[in-house]
């Protein structure tokens, strides 16, 4: 299991690359700089609301392309 796991996370760091800039973005902030939404919607100068809803299609583009891929 521990290998899966990390297997799935060099596939994620592979693929991240290539989503677009605001998802990209935003899900770099989140989940690797650990700011919060509130922080990341300073940051950008974008409304919380907009933030959510970047962070939730990144990381539903991101599932896709680790679905539909075959790296690793």
């Amino acid at each position: 299991e521990r290998l899966d796991d990390d297997l799935m996370i060099k596939k994620v760091r592979a693929l991240i690359p290539t989503l677009p800039q605001t998802y990209r973005a935003v899900l770099t902030m989140r989940y690797i700089d650990d700011f919060s939404i509130k922080e990341i919607a300073v940051a950008l100068e974008v409304s919380e609301n907009v933030v959510s809803v970047r962070v939730h299609r990144g990381l539903a583009r991101l599932k896709e392309l680790c679905e539909s891929t075959d790296i690793i």
